[in-house]
């Protein structure tokens, strides 16, 4: 309320100006002459969008040469607030050092300005920004040379602001002791540099071991500072931020007691202060704040010191005695440790309670995605079946399958017996049958719907069940081909329609045939079929949007070998999709029931995507992006509707030759709502726009930087589409997410400057000048072994290892995966059944030796040469001078003596290649010319040739 009078207060007084600036049409000066302040309170009110928006205007209009200072000045804590948003910590540190550098370059210039004092005060918050993020780096960051380099870098920073900041408070100090200047700004700034210096002890500590006397001897350095700041300055709301500080040290240096008392102390400060009729302090919202950071650290103090009821109590105190106690700046997080701390004292009930209010306050955002990771990791044991379902249902939405699958069984257990038995059993297969339907594990799926429609045939989720199996058995049959799977299809659509003849859902019996017509690819039987379905039927609305699309689907089958007479029929489709639309639009406006509506909600947004997609596919892609824009309107936070409208979206603008277009749409769309649940899906749909984007481009120009540029563009955005599978926040598509992985690895290729034609470490052992790519592959595929192991999924992931240098643990995978597949016979020939059935086997084969071979000259370790020696031989038993492999494996071989030592056996087999093939060896046909002529002449130098 506070925030918004003041927004109120502040804009009335610019009201003037702007009016004046729109009239004037921006001539210079004409927003007056404080509005570089106004800018600065609004950034101080927490209004930053709006202080930057204002700070482009001003200058935009021509700033005087002060007020010019003075938004350089503001534009400093504007970037490093915004630097504070980027999720990367590692991208924050170069942007954050250059701050640091253009402030003090500032200050070489202005610092005798009383614009130069506010950016000299502003300096030291920079490098505690700075400080913060590097120890935020040292918690995630597990490679041992890259901690180093980041202490080395903080050290560098603590020293030299510790050095500034110190000056600056003798220089106050003296100020104060002499009672000279501005006394009022003086006490401040000494205030504000103690303050900061005191704060960089402690950031400066972290940078230390656990345990390390650096680390002791800054944690009591800072200590002291916070005490003697308090002392000074005892009436400022700083001090009770210090002392939460001091609790912090306290925690440090093993004193749990004492940290706790200073908690308790900054928790106090409530007390100075009345309570209404409900017992609420009346404090304003930086009372509130400072209050709940207290209290946070009071309660994760408490659970570590195993206090748990005291840790509860304290929250629950917090949350009933402070006004907006969930919206202050910790709130969400003490409503989290309350549940956490809940749970460990076994106390289910209440966090469930807990864990559920966290989902009330914000269902789709930060507070809802904690509660419902709580929810699911909740022991099931006392709770009724409905509430194990709901864990099941997030355990599900978080791709933590078999947990879900798990619930699902429990609920059904739970249940046996009880009055909602066939509810919950109906209910809890359906979910398991989406489950398995997620991961594509279509038979599972079919048999888990058949268990909800049969075991539980008066679950209110039968008939959906049935429609699901119906669909399932349609889906299995169009990748099987196997008449049982239609015919049981069939059979489901029948027991729909006379088990639950009164369902909606029934209704789809009418319009079945017609859809197994679509399917056999007889649209025009189809359609004849549709059109027999009776206006005053329950599925007719359905229906006009299936005639449209089957007619849609009929003129583009024409088009291939009758492009003519296809195009009336393609203008009979859009005039059918438009009639659609119009009549679902208006069913759903004539009918108050929910569960209807979002049936025809469904279908309107199909015709909308056919329509769509037939306008970009005769040629019309700027048409289709108002359809898009009114499907996106209707497709919720539903990924797959989404991803679909950006699919067209991307290709209507493609057609149009605005792909760039496309990228700065998606990027607003990230900007406005980056958690969004369909940010993967779209992303992966603009990274493969993007991916064909940049080949079309190269094979147009095999040295354009466009294709690197698009590429890059590409690479961020697959990355991005898999961000949230990776960390386990949404289901992990095995298929999706493997494609991603294949196509990072060749991008790979590309940005590594790997030479055409050599795709594995085999061929090319180069240096890495972008390992990042690779390195999200290597990631994705552990974690698809992790959840879907496969024998193809092992080898790529092994590859990807190898290529990236880690050939020790390549190395392990691929024995592991030679320990599964029995690839070679008895006579020692490749056994051809294997390879016919993983046809990826024979070069992972070789792979799997030149890995040992290295792993085996690095540890010196004899067996593994032999070993990789043995699968040379092998290959080139089985293969022929006509085939990369043979080439591959002799020059591997003859590699292997000479790394052996045996350089005169190495030498001989050089020239008995150049005598058995070509003194040119394979003429640079498999890329093998240059490395034989490299290996020869490096031999001729350590082996005595006979003339």
């Amino acid at each position: 309320m506070q925030r918004n009078l003041m927004l109120g207060t502040l804009v009335l007084g610019l009201a003037g100006p702007l009016c004046g600036s729109t009239l004037a049409a921006q001539t210079k000066g004409v927003l007056g002459r404080d509005n570089a302040a106004f800018a600065r309170k609004l950034f101080e009110h927490g209004y930053t969008d709006l202080a930057g928006s204002l700070c482009r205007t001003i200058t935009d209009n021509g700033a005087s040469g002060t007020e010019q200072l003075e938004i350089q000045a503001l534009g400093f804590e504007l970037r490093v607030r915004e630097i504070g948003r980027t999720p990367d910590l590692a991208a924050r540190v170069p942007e954050l050092r250059k701050v640091i550098e253009e402030e003090k370059a500032f200050l070489d210039e202005n610092g005798r300005t009383s614009v130069g004092e506010v950016v000299r005060t502003n300096l030291p918050s920079v490098y505690l920004e700075l400080a913060g993020t590097l120890n935020a780096l040292l918690d995630k960051e597990k490679d041992p040379a890259k901690n180093a380099e980041f202490v080395q870098l903080g050290q560098q920073i603590f020293t030299e602001a510790k050095a500034s900041l110190s000056e600056r408070i003798k220089k106050f100090a003296k100020q104060l002791a002499d009672g000279t200047g501005d006394q009022e700004y003086a006490r401040r700034q000494h205030m504000l540099g103690l303050y900061n210096l005191a704060r960089m002890d402690y950031q400066h500590a972290l940078l230390h071991p656990l345990g390390s006397p650096e680390r002791k001897e800054l944690l009591e350095s800072a200590l002291d500072r916070f005490k003697d700041f308090g002392f000074e300055y005892s009436e400022s709301l700083l001090n009770y931020q210090g002392i939460i500080y001091q609790g912090l040290c306290n925690e440090g240096l093993g004193k749990p007691e004492d940290a706790l008392i200073d908690y308790e102390d900054a928790v106090a400060l409530r007390e100075d202060y009345a309570r209404d009729e409900n017992g609420q302090y009346q404090i304003d919202e930086e009372l509130v704040n400072v209050i709940s950071g207290a209290t946070l650290q009071r309660v994760k103090l408490l659970m570590r010191m195993k206090r748990l009821r005291e840790a509860t109590a304290a929250a629950e105190e917090f949350l009933r005695t402070i006004p907006g106690a969930v919206y202050a700046s910790s709130g969400i997080e003490i409503l989290k440790a309350k549940a956490e701390a809940e749970i460990a004292a076994g106390d289910i009930a209440r966090a469930s309670t807990t864990a559920q209010s966290l989902v009330d306050i914000e269902p789709q955002g930060n507070a809802g995605r904690i509660g419902r990771e709580l929810l699911s990791r909740l022991p099931v044991g006392n709770l009724a079946p409905d509430k194990i379902l709901a864990l099941a249902e997030t355990s599900a939405q978080k791709g933590e399958f078999s947990r879900a699958l798990d619930l699902c069984r429990r609920a059904r257990e739970v249940a046996r017996g009880a009055r909602d038995e066939q509810e919950m059993g109906g209910a809890s297969f359906l979910l398991a049958g989406n489950i398995y339907r997620a991961q594509k594990r279509w038979l599972e799926a079919s048999v888990a719907f058949d268990l909800a429609a049969e075991l539980h045939p008066r679950s209110t989720r039968a008939p959906e069940a049935l429609d699901a199996a119906v669909n399932t058995y349609s889906e299995i049959a169009r990748r099987d081909r196997a008449r049982f799977y239609s015919e049981r299809a069939n059979e489901r659509m029948k027991a729909l329609a006379t088990r639950y003849s009164q369902h909606p859902l029934a209704a789809k019996a009418g319009i079945w045939e017609g859809r197994q017509r679509e399917e056999a690819g007889d649209f025009a039987g189809a359609i004849q079929f549709y059109e027999k379905i009776d206006p005053s039927s329950p599925s007719y609305f359905e229906v006009s949007c299936r005639v449209a699309n089957a007619t849609y689907l009929q003129a583009l089958a024409l088009a291939k070998e009758k492009p003519a007479e296809s195009q009336p029929l393609m203008r009979k489709a859009e005039d059918l999709y438009g009639k659609s639309i119009a009549l679902l639009t208006k069913a759903q406006e004539d009918t108050l029931d929910t569960a209807v509506q979002q049936r025809l909600a469904n279908w309107i947004f199909s015709a909308r995507i056919g329509l769509a997609t037939l306008l970009v596919e005769v040629g019309k892609p700027a048409q289709a992006q108002p359809v898009l824009i009114e499907a996106e309107k209707r497709a919720g936070n539903d990924p797959d509707k989404i991803a679909a409208v950006w699919s067209l979206r991307i290709q209507g603008l493609q057609a149009e030759g605005r792909v760039d277009e496309a990228v700065r749409l998606f990027e607003a769309l990230l900007q406005s709502n980056p958690d969004a649940p369909a940010i993967s899906r779209s992303a992966g749909v603009l990274a493969r726009a993007l991916d064909k984007a940049a080949n079309d481009q190269l094979e147009k120009d095999p040295a354009s930087k466009r294709a690197e540029e698009l590429w890059r563009k590409a690479a961020f955005y697959y990355s991005r589409s898999v961000e949230r599978a990776l960390d386990g926040s949404t289901a992990l598509q095995a298929d999706e997410v493997g494609e991603v992985a294949q196509r990072l690895y060749v991008i790979g290729l590309f940005f590594n400057r790997v030479p055409e034609g050599q795709t594995t470490f085999v061929d090319w052992q180069g240096e890495l000048a972008d390992s990042e790519l690779w390195e999200t592959t290597a990631r994705i595929y552990e974690r698809l072994e992790a959840q879907a192991p496969s024998y193809r999924l092992a080898i790529e992931h092994a590859r990807t290892l190898a290529i990236l240098g880690r050939l020790a643990e390549a190395e392990t995978i691929y024995a592991r995966s030679f320990d599964q597949v029995a690839l070679i016979d008895p006579a020692g020939k490749f056994d051809m059944s294997v390879v016919e059935a993983r046809p990826e086997t024979v070069s992972a084969y070789l792979e799997w030796a030149v890995a040992t071979h290295a792993v085996g000259l690095e540890q010196k370790d004899d067996g593994r040469l032999d070993r990789a020696k043995q699968i040379y031989e092998r290959i080139l038993l089985n293969t022929t001078t006509e085939q990369r492999l043979w080439w591959q494996a002799k020059f591997s071989q003859i590699k292997l003596l000479s790394d052996r030592g045996d350089y005169n056996n190495a030498d001989e087999a050089i020239q008995n290649v150049k005598r058995r093939t070509d003194p040119q060896y394979d003429k640079g046909r498999f890329g093998f010319q240059d490395k034989f002529q490299s290996l020869e002449a490096e031999l001729s130098k350590k082996v005595f040739r006979k003339k």
